[in-house]
């Protein structure tokens, strides 16, 4: 017995010899070992590792070249080619067309081939005269039982033996890569072990090949296997009507000799229906597979499959034909598959006949339904019409009167105030506010024709009435106007001369008391972009609405009794943008309990 005591603790995957009579040895876990059993120059015993120029020192197989070029598989880097000092020549993996970075086994085939054994990736397979690329790869698509291979031999016929840990499968493989034929062996042929070892593989002389298995050594001689050319013989057993055997129902008349099954009517009720059948194959009875279709219902033949029954539930009425056929242990399939016919009635609801009348029953009941209903709308449809034209006209005549409701007084201060402009000579002056008075006045009977306007023009109408009403009263007040740049005032509507009644109420009657003092007003307009809504919050800081209530009981005068809030109100209630409504709120502004002005919130969804 002759040991290597550098191997004594490397766990090996595989054994080769070169033509320098050099053993090459690939672990899992130390890379490549070489020894030499005939000491030669140059050619010194030892380890090639990562260090040395290995992709991975987990090495699971080898391949030696008759031109002296080493192949080896790693666990986790793919596959290599290196000359015999251990330079790299190739290099596969995923990235380069490798199904799988984990080679197993390697195997060299007909054409100059070598075959690579992977984990997860079936077998690839690359020319050894123009390794460039992997040839062209077998996976389970071409016929494989499985992706995962352990072992690859070649038999005398040239036919690639895989194992995976399915069993066997033996393969005709063109020049091309294309799977001509596959053979798949397993329990029921006699291979106890079923799963390989890796790269348990050794042929002999006369063409037998051994196989290790989870089980233990397995003999295989190609030579004696013979090709099963005759098709199983099939028939049906039995049909079934809800699960009930036909020679138990009214129907076992259609049953006839050999189980030959003759053509078959059913009711309505009877659409769930049953076929069994049996193939008889003598030399693998395990190994038969079926197919099957139901004509009228699949539109392709089922998968290959080891049942032998198949049940139909809530078919349809009409005609149908199942069909059935079977394939022996080398895929020779039955040449004509058997077939049952039958029918299924419709029920009385589905005839020709009821579906006419009842559709004709159903047309007049529904013209008589909606010719009453017609005439219910019709009636309450005129009596609303009315009601909203009357509606209509009367919140069109409160608009208008709103925007006609410009105080009287203010016209009369505001010309009043540009023409003692003129008295003192301030011409410049007078022409100025003039002009800004006429544009004021033009902006309302504008809007006095539309039912909406710009957000644009609202803003341009209550920046000229607050210049004038500010003139008017002697710069008594200062105002600010906030209007964001996100805001597109010219896209939004808006109904016309909205805030002005607000403003004016700020100036006449928030800073009542304010005449005489050094105290100033102040209103702040702001507007805010909240998406679906346009928010705007007018603020002043008079003496609120309960000191002005009292203000204005006190008075004598008469002339401005403003009922601007409710009509507001009534119009936010009309402008809404789907389920969606304006809303307005009035406050006071408190300090410490001290009333310090008052805020107007309204609140429009845009359109």
């Amino acid at each position: 017995v002759y040991q290597l005591e550098d191997l004594k603790y490397s766990n090996v995957k595989d054994l080769k010899i070169d033509q320098w009579k050099r053993l090459w040895v690939a672990t899992l876990g130390n890379g490549i070992y070489i020894h030499s059993f005939i000491p030669m120059k140059g050619m010194e015993n030892g380890f090639l590792t990562k260090e040395e120029g290995l992709v991975s020192n987990r090495i699971t197989s080898l391949f030696i070249e008759e031109g002296k070029r080493i192949w080896y598989g790693t666990e986790d880097e793919g596959l290599v080619c290196i000359n015999s000092y251990g330079k790299k020549i190739f290099h596969f993996s995923r990235k380069n067309g490798l199904n799988s970075n984990i080679v197993r086994t390697l195997s060299l085939g007909p054409q100059n081939h070598l075959f690579v054994g992977t984990a997860g990736g079936g077998v690839n397979a690359i020319n050894l005269k123009t390794p460039s690329v992997p040839l062209w790869s077998i996976t389970l698509e071409k016929g494989l039982t499985s992706n995962n291979i352990y072992l690859l031999a070649l038999d005398q016929e040239d036919q690639l033996i895989v194992g995976s840990e399915k069993g066997l499968d033996r393969l005709r493989v063109d020049e091309n890569g294309q799977v001509l034929e596959v053979k798949h062996f397993g329990k029921n042929d006699g291979f106890s072990g079923v799963e390989t070892c890796q790269s348990a593989s050794y042929s002999d002389d006369d063409g037998s090949l051994w196989f290790g298995t989870v089980n233990g050594l397995v003999h295989f001689n190609p030579v004696h296997l013979k090709k099963n050319t005759r098709a199983p013989q099939l028939a049906f057993t039995d049909l079934k009507l809800a699960y009930r055997s036909i020679k138990e129902t009214d129907y076992k008349n259609v049953l006839g000799a050999w189980s030959q099954v003759g053509d078959l009517t059913l009711s309505a009720d009877d659409n769930q229906i049953g076929f069994e059948f049996l193939a008889v194959n003598l030399s693998a009875p395990n190994s038969v597979k079926y197919k099957w279709k139901l004509e009228g219902f699949d539109e392709q033949w089922s998968p290959e499959s080891k049942e032998h029954s198949m049940v139909y539930s809530n078919l349809n009425p009409g005609k149908y034909s199942f069909l059935v056929k079977a394939c022996n242990e080398d895929g020779v399939w039955t040449k004509d598959p058997i077939r049952v016919n039958f029918i299924i009635l419709a029920p009385f609801y589905q005839q020709t006949w009821f579906i006419v009348s009842s559709i004709l029953f159903i047309v007049l009941l529904i013209y008589l339904m909606v010719r009453w209903r017609f005439n219910v709308l019709r009636h309450k449809g005129e009596r609303e019409r009315s009601q909203l034209k009357m509606e209509k006209e009367l919140v069109e005549l409160e608009q208008k009167a709103l925007r006609l409701q410009m105080n009287p007084h203010f016209i009369f201060n505001a010309m009043n105030s540009i023409q003692a402009q003129i008295g003192t000579g301030n011409d410049k002056e007078a022409r100025y506010y003039l002009a800004k008075f006429s544009r004021l006045m033009r902006q309302i009977l504008d809007h006095t024709r539309k039912i909406t306007i710009s957000l644009n023009e609202e803003i341009q109408t209550i920046e000229n009435y607050l210049l004038i009403e500010k003139f008017c009263n002697d710069n008594r007040f200062e105002y600010t106007l906030d209007v964001p740049e996100s805001l597109e005032t010219e896209l939004i509507e808006w109904p016309p001369m909205l805030l002005q009644p607000f403003i004016e109420n700020a100036i006449k009657h928030g800073f009542k008391t304010y005449e005489g003092k050094d105290v100033k007003g102040k209103i702040e307009i702001v507007f805010e972009d909240l998406g679906d809504f346009v928010r705007c919050v007018i603020r002043d800081n008079g003496i609120g609405r309960n000191k002005s209530a009292e203000l204005n009981a006190k008075s004598k005068e008469t002339y401005h009794k403003s009922s601007a809030m409710d009509i507001t109100q009534k119009r936010l209630e009309l402008w809404e943008q789907g389920s969606t409504k304006a809303r307005m709120v009035v406050s006071d502004i408190e300090t410490n309990g001290q009333v310090m002005g008052t805020e107007v919130l309204i609140e429009i969804p845009t359109k």
